[in-house]
């Protein structure tokens, strides 16, 4: 198959099981009013998806080793749509869109790197890392059409409409894939693999394992950024009583546009230049953002509005430079096994974002300007932390290259 048109069906597949990824976090000030959620429950809830995803990221992603990622694709979109129709029908609490939630998570872990591998499978050489920055800022996308849809969808219908055409979107996507996308004729070699020969060996690649780290802290905060985008700009426009230039959701929304662009240019940026020095300047110049956005709340709206645009920009300049260096460093035949890991590791950060700043919030203050302060600097103190380990793990690989080859 043409490279052009596996991207275009994948990518597409990808922004339709995503209609429904946003949709709690776009909901989350009407969730918490019908539920009577605190902010670490509606923390657990926007976390739980994540934690669906990393229990479930290690076993399907490693399978695409020596299964064709197609059949896996195939069955997690089927799961992602029956997820939201559950949400849609019977979510009436806490507990109950916790399980829902949980399931989803699950479907997003094996349609998002499966679709991945399905593409670096195919699409090699110079080209390979660009395909792979549309793909995985297609999954920005998907997530600026979730707030949008939900928002509008609700507006208009209700919140179980939102979610009941989410999972009809995921089943729309289930069809293109089992349509467009073709079969991987497996080797007899590959299903005999040494799983715990190869876990060992991508273990101790230092690269995989610093790419990996710096995923997990930039999902750390682009999910804890959104999971709270909405509710924090709704609490500084009641703050200031003035009234918002741009309904929260479409922030969010537009903030999540702009990350796709960001994502896109910011790996050919890292192509053309030193790939790590460009990551770290990004992770630090994010940080700085980042609590400059949290202590911006009694600015003019239209201003808050202008740094939650920047923040976002900030944010998904390093993704795709990541996930593109993190498939060059990866052999072909544990390219899988790579990807999982690095997905594990990264959504873990996906889960303690939304949860710790929930956390942190709850602690200090929903309801005051400081509590909103002590939440985005939770943020921006796991950044440094980051790009401090990132730069770490790159000078020991370093060391452990010159001494091998002394």
């Amino acid at each position: 198959m043409r490279p052009g048109p596996l991207v275009a069906a994948l990518c597409t597949a990808e922004i339709l099981t995503m209609l429904g990824a946003s949709s709690f976090a776009a909901l989350l000030p009407p969730f918490t009013a019908l539920w009577s959620l605190s902010a670490a429950e509606a923390g657990w809830i926007s976390g739980i998806f994540y934690v669906g995803y990393t229990l479930a990221v290690p076993v399907l992603v490693t399978s695409t080793d020596s299964k064709d990622p197609r059949s896996i694709y195939l069955a997690c979109a089927a799961l992602t749509a029956a997820s939201a129709f559950l949400f849609a029908w019977f979510a009436d609490g806490f507990w109950s869109a916790m399980a829902f939630r949980l399931l989803a998570g699950v479907g997003l872990a094996g349609t998002y790197m499966p679709g991945l591998r399905i593409l670096t499978d195919q699409i090699s050489g110079p080209s390979q890392s660009r395909a792979v920055a549309f793909y995985t800022s297609s999954f920005g996308l998907g997530t600026a059409l979730s707030f949008l849809f939900t928002e509008r969808s609700t507006a208009l219908l209700s919140w179980q409409w939102s979610f009941a055409i989410a999972g009809v979107a995921a089943a729309v996507a289930c069809a293109i894939a089992l349509l467009k996308v073709p079969a991987r004729r497996l080797a007899a070699a590959a299903a005999r693999r040494n799983l715990r020969a190869d876990l060992a060996l991508v273990l101790r690649d230092r690269t995989a394992l610093r790419f990996s780290i710096a995923y997990a802290v930039h999902n750390w905060e682009l999910f804890g950024y959104r999971s709270w985008l909405v509710a924090y700009l709704a609490f500084a426009a009641a703050a200031t009583g003035r009234d918002a230039s741009l309904p929260p959701t479409a922030v969010a929304a537009v903030a999540t546009l702009l990350g796709m662009a960001a994502s896109i240019v910011g790996n050919e940026i890292a192509a053309r230049t030193n790939r790590p020095r460009t990551v770290v300047a990004f992770m630090l110049l994010s940080a700085v953002t980042c609590l400059g956005f949290g202590m911006a709340s009694g600015l003019p709206p239209a201003l808050l509005a202008a740094i939650a645009l920047l923040h976002a920009t900030l944010i998904a300049a390093d993704s795709a430079a990541m996930t593109a260096g993190l498939v060059a460093c990866a052999p072909a035949e544990r390219r899988g096994m790579t990807m999982a890991m690095y997905s594990c590791v990264g959504f873990l950060g996906a889960f303690l974002g939304p949860t710790v700043f929930g956390t942190a919030l709850g602690l200090a203050g929903p309801a005051v300007a400081g509590g909103w302060i002590a939440a985005f600097a939770s943020i921006s103190i796991v950044l440094v932390v980051g790009a401090a380990a990132f730069v770490a793990l790159g000078l020991r690989s370093e060391t452990a290259r010159r001494s091998d080859g002394a």
